[in-house]
């Protein structure tokens, strides 16, 4: 038995380090390794951005599919965030259908690129639901900021970016 016991032990070692670095369903960084990776940054002075990225009407998709279907667009959208950003980037997923990127010094136009580059990629899914979302972002380059800081900034830019996509109405009846 001691060859099951080390066996048992090893599997809930692995289970235990990696269930808190990754997003279970997504597989994408979970958001506490963002406050690890960039308080490193911040001891080393490394510049970076932060953008916050949300599903526009997310629930409308799990009210109108199933929460199994919301899913799967939840892991669709996080798999095309790791094609675009994954190699320039620590991607997270926030929460629900919020999603947190940690860039390294990149210019506000190069983060547009790749944020369009992740639209069309969107576009050509084969998941139909995929294709029609749309997102909004904010960008956060403050670097006089901290972590949290950047975070609050990004947020708020995306919530704007939320409501001109809107005509700046909250609901469907405004």
């Amino acid at each position: 038995y001691p060859l099951v016991s080390t066996s048992a032990i090893a599997t809930y070692l692995i289970l235990e380090t990696s269930i808190g670095n990754k997003d279970q369903m997504t597989g994408l960084y979970a958001r506490s390794i963002a406050f690890d990776v960039t308080d490193k940054y911040q001891r080393k002075n490394v510049m970076y951005s932060v953008v916050v990225i949300d599903i526009n009407d997310f629930k409308d998709i799990n009210d109108q599919y199933g929460h199994i279907e919301g899913d799967k667009v939840i892991i669709e959208f996080s798999n095309i965030l790791k094609i675009v950003f994954d190699e320039n980037a620590l991607v997270c997923r926030f929460g629900g259908d919020e999603f947190l990127i940690v860039i390294n010094d990149k210019s506000n136009n190069s983060i547009r690129q790749l944020l369009s580059q992740f639209a069309q990629f969107l576009k050509e899914s084969k998941n139909d639901i995929v294709t029609q979302l749309k997102f909004s972002f904010g960008i956060s380059h403050n670097n006089s900021q901290d972590f949290e800081g950047k975070i609050i900034d990004a947020d708020n830019k995306m919530y704007e970016h939320k409501a001109k996509l809107k005509n700046y109405k909250r609901r469907k009846t405004d």
